[in-house]
């Protein structure tokens, strides 16, 4: 058995980047870009205005404009002292000009501007260059991609970006006692919440599961399907069976990682490698557990794999509104609703009813953190936290 912050450690060193892809700018927001990725022209291209007003030149209170040209493209025309030019955001800057003032800043009567200040010499122009030059860096290797980042690549010329392919995953409840969902279940016969909710969590994060398999226990069935599915995943999430499933990965060339850890719930996840770089996590087959487990392990090691800079969970601080005990030894999360008051984050422990129920967690969007050496919790004290995945986002991830 290890301790849960040594199994975090052992399962993100085990977890190497699973390679790289091109994409195109419709498919790569959300992913890890693997170029540098610079400008090919200078950007503007051009000196162009800021806003939407007039071009001037000189620094005066009075301008006229040149009804002869007032149609005509502003980069075609040549301004001289005193003259005032009509512009739109983004227009080339006729010749000679040296600032702009904004259309709502100038009182127009015939075709004389009027200004109550005189603009600063370069107000509102956008130089040539100024955001970049041509060859400049823009953006770097190892940035997630935001939509930002996409209208950044567009203007330096790109359609296609290469970058971090995520891992292929995979899903696997094994048992003989499952039926689907909308079957009524006979004495002895469940329905299984593990799938769908591992299904969601997953997706919600960005590693939607690429197949879900149902196996039996039975030794040799259960190996056919262990092989036909890390032969389409790189990394599979296994529910229920826990032993079965151990003794096949090992006759299969598996290793295992470690195979408990000192935690509460989920004290029975464990993490194991196959002799091609496969990996296999073997979750507990109850929901909660099962959710608490991909949350700490699964996801971080998930993001590893993907080129994600930040695999370690963001630690907030709150106050807790609950008295809580515990045996020492072990860490437990405890699944909370976070929520402001104030300035402070206060932590509610909602009434789980049965333990492990999920109906008493549908409120739930954080764990709450009691160490191994900690043998309480008072209502007031201040207990570590941090957001899941699916509330928070990318904000959950330090």
């Amino acid at each position: 058995m290890v301790q849960a912050e040594e199994a975090l450690r052992i399962a993100l060193e085990s977890s190497d980047r699973v390679g790289e892809l091109t994409v195109t700018l419709d498919s790569a927001c959300g992913l890890i870009l693997a170029e540098d990725i610079h400008a090919d022209t200078d950007l503007p291209c051009i000196d162009a205005a800021a806003c939407d007003g007039f071009a001037l030149r000189g620094g005066e209170l009075r301008y006229e404009i040149p009804m002869k040209n007032s149609m005509e493209d502003p980069g075609s025309v040549a301004l001289s002292p005193g003259k005032a030019f009509p512009v739109l955001r983004g227009d080339p800057l006729p010749e000679g000009t040296d600032r702009i003032v904004p259309a709502a800043e100038a009182t127009v009567e015939d075709t004389v501007i009027y200004l109550d200040r005189i603009p600063m010499p370069g107000a509102n122009v956008h130089s040539r260059g100024e955001s970049a030059s041509t060859g400049q860096l823009v953006l770097e290797r190892g940035s997630r991609l935001s939509q930002q980042h996409l209208g950044i690549a567009a203007l330096a010329g790109r359609e296609v970006l290469r970058v971090c392919r995520r891992p292929v995953t995979g899903l696997m409840s094994v048992g003989e006692r499952i039926v689907p969902s909308t079957w009524r279940p006979a004495p002895g016969r469940s329905r299984d919440p593990v799938i769908p909710l591992l299904k969601g969590q997953l997706r919600c994060c960005g590693f939607t599961p690429r197949m879900t398999v149902q196996a039996s226990p039975e030794r040799e069935r259960l190996t056919s399907a262990l092989r036909q599915a890390t032969g389409c995943c790189e990394v599979l999430l296994v529910s229920g069976g826990a032993g079965p499933v151990s003794e096949a990965l090992e006759d299969m060339g598996f290793s295992f990682l470690f195979r408990m850890v000192a935690q509460h719930p989920a004290g029975s996840f464990a993490c194991s490698k196959g002799p091609g770089g496969e990996t296999v996590f073997l979750l507990p087959d109850e929901p909660l557990p099962a959710m608490i487990s991909t949350e700490e392990y699964v996801l971080p090691c998930l993001r590893r794999m993907s080129g994600f800079k930040g695999c370690r969970k963001r630690v907030y601080a709150g106050e807790t509104t609950f008295d809580y005990g515990k045996e020492p030894g072990r860490m437990h999360f405890l699944a909370v609703l976070a929520y402001r008051e104030g300035n402070d984050w206060k932590l509610h422990l909602p009434d789980p009813g049965i333990p492990g129920d999920l109906m008493g967690s549908m409120s739930v969007n954080a764990l709450a953190v009691a160490g191994a050496d900690q043998l309480s919790v008072r209502a007031g004290d201040l207990m570590s936290f941090h957001f899941l995945c699916s509330a928070a986002g990318e904000l959950s991830f330090a």
